[in-house]
């Protein structure tokens, strides 16, 4: 069980963590543009690293 808890956990706690920094950085700057950062596929990129860390976790440390 843990192996499906944990690094769901972790993932979604990455993408959160990045879709507040995309939502926060757009609303202070106020402006669009076509900068990298701003790309909302860094979500899933940020949720498929979390599901990795959580499964190392899990791996090294459970």
């Amino acid at each position: 069980m843990s192996f499906v808890i944990y690094p769901l956990l972790f993932g979604l706690t990455f993408a959160l963590i990045k879709a507040l920094d995309i939502w926060y950085t757009k609303k202070i700057t106020k402006t669009y543009t076509n900068d990298w950062r701003f790309n909302p596929h860094l979500i899933w990129i940020m949720f498929i690293v979390g599901i990795i860390m959580g499964i190392i976790f899990i791996l090294f440390l459970k």
